[in-house]
């Protein structure tokens, strides 16, 4: 799984719970055997966080803003092969 986002989970509502519901979806999905690789786009993202959410820091890529999204993608499939 690729999940790109801006670090700020905002649903399910109420958004001040959105966070763990996202976390435990990608816990659950990666105790399935899944792999989960997450961009964090943007300057208010909270690394520790999507490193979390992600398989491993490892699979966290960090892009500056979306015109930097190519590049993360990028490194995201070198990563992949």
């Amino acid at each position: 799984m690729i999940i790109v986002t801006d670090g700020n989970p905002n649903r399910p509502l109420p958004s001040s719970t959105a966070d763990d519901v996202a976390a435990a979806s990608a816990t659950a999905f990666k105790s399935g055997g899944g792999e989960v690789y997450v961009v964090g786009v943007g300057g208010d993202v909270n690394t520790a966080y999507l490193q979390g959410v992600a398989t491993d820091a490892g699979h966290y890529f960090p892009a500056t803003n979306y015109s930097g999204l190519q590049t993360a993608l990028q490194n995201l499939d070198l990563c992949a092969q």
